[in-house]
């Protein structure tokens, strides 16, 4: 952690978390062993020099799934427990997420705030799902720039503006593999190669002869209490190089040529409804390895997904006083500054959270600083309590135990039915804990100082 470092700031004056473009690539804000073109950084979009340290660690990998999405925010921004203005309505958030070919979350790239209230039309005007999609993908265009060691991967869910992201796509996203799971796949319509008609692109790849059958594929199920909850299946592959089709009201528009994956599950459990994706892939003619391949990175959505459920809760219970009673932003850049802060934050607890379930045994060094790590060890030694002994093993420095600590400092009593804390619980502990790391070496500066 850096004194004199933005980043320090972001959970103590989060208003102060607007950083401009030009510190980004300045010599006191670069992450050693990186550097990075100016005019090619992409926008901070309030992230300052968090998206600096995204982009080194993109550039530590050979494969990079960038993944962008909305959700809604269920958080409060003022009022009582019991107004009805209390919890946001109609706030969305659309957030870009770095992540490891293995679920390692990287960073994120980008968060902005987008409404669908018409009396906020005028706060974030031009800001739509697909004006957002175009963004991301100009984002990804340019990570893609500054990586070029590293092949990126542009995933997304799409309902609408399929035809206008592949043909922006065709245009200036040579370096970027895009890779769309289409939302309303019934209604996806591709010129026939047969007879050059419009039909449905379900419809002609079920017909097609799978190109892999009974490929193994683990779906997120919901909640996820103790690690992730998945479902085991078997899907069949279906693929075929396709002419994607333009809406009717854009009139005629050449096709886009698409790589068209029908991913269909073979025996469905009772009551459930059979998993039935359509994914769109830019690169064209790909043999079965490769489209195993690209179901294999969008089954990483889930990190996605959790990092969304990680957001929300949170901040749930934590009032702002962004809004007046009736629901009104009073300054939408701080709704910004606070997002872009909290989405950082997020990134951080997911993180954790991971290694917490799949390495439980690696040393907390590598993955909190030496000043976090000593104030979390005054706060064992004094803490309110004797320390706790998860499962009756000894307290150590392996991060099982260390987010257990964290836990406890956001207020996560363990238990015998309850292990392990929950979200909200290691996201109030890591703000406490950065808050008390960034004091103490505040206090070391002014000793050494001489004040």
């Amino acid at each position: 952690m850096r004194v004199n470092g933005r980043a320090c700031q972001i959970l103590l004056a989060p208003a102060r978390y607007d950083v401009p473009c030009d510190s980004l690539t300045s010599p006191s804000n670069r992450v050693a062993g990186d550097t990075f073109e100016p005019a090619a950084v992409p926008e901070a979009s309030r992230l300052g020099e968090d998206v600096t340290e995204t982009l080194a660690r993109c550039r530590r990998e050979n494969n990079v799934l960038l993944f962008q999405g909305s959700s809604n925010l269920k958080y409060r921004l003022g009022g009582d427990d019991l107004d009805k203005f209390s919890v946001v309505k109609k706030f969305f958030a659309h957030v870009g997420l770095a992540v490891a070919p293995d679920g390692r979350p990287l960073g994120v790239f980008h968060a902005l705030p987008w409404t669908t209230d018409p009396d906020m039309t005028d706060t974030w005007a031009g800001r739509n799902l697909a004006s957002l999609s175009r963004f991301g993908h100009d984002m990804s265009c340019r990570i893609a720039a500054q990586c070029p060691k590293s092949r990126v991967h542009l995933i997304c869910d799409v309902a609408d503006g399929l035809y206008d992201l592949f043909a922006r796509h065709a245009d200036r996203g040579k370096d970027v593999g895009l890779l769309v799971r289409a939302a309303r796949a019934r209604k996806t319509r591709i010129e026939s190669p047969d007879t050059g008609r419009s039909v449905q692109a379900v419809r002609h790849l079920a017909a097609e002869t799978p190109v892999v059958r009974h490929c193994r594929l683990e779906v997120g199920e919901g909640r996820n209490t103790q690690g992730r909850d998945v479902r085991a299946t078997r899907v069949s592959l279906s693929s075929g190089t396709v002419g994607l089709l333009a809406p009717a009201a854009r009139g005629r528009c050449p096709p886009v040529q698409v790589t068209a994956i029908l991913v269909t599950e073979d025996d469905p459990p009772p009551k459930r409804r059979r998993l039935e994706w359509l994914l769109l892939s830019s690169v064209p003619d790909l043999d079965a390895a490769s489209i195993r391949d690209c179901l294999s990175r969008y089954e990483q959505r889930w990190t996605f997904d959790e990092f969304f459920r990680v957001l929300n809760a949170g901040q749930r219970s934590e009032h702002r006083s962004l809004c007046d009673y009736y629901g009104y932003l009073r300054e939408t850049w701080q709704y910004e500054t606070w997002l872009a802060s909290d989405s950082v934050h997020a990134w951080r607890v997911l993180d954790l959270r991971r290694l917490m379930h799949v390495a439980p045994d690696l040393p907390a060094e590598e993955a909190l600083e030496p000043a976090e790590l000593a104030c979390l060890d005054l706060f064992r030694r004094r803490g309110s309590g004797p320390p706790v002994e998860p499962r009756g093993r000894p307290l150590s420095g392996d991060i099982r135990s260390v987010v257990i600590d964290i836990g406890r400092l956001g207020g996560f009593l363990p238990q015998k039915r309850r292990l392990l804390p929950g979200r909200a619980a290691v996201w109030r502990g890591c703000d406490q804990l950065r808050t008390m790391a960034l004091a103490s070496e505040l206090a070391q500066a002014r000793r050494g100082a001489g004040h």
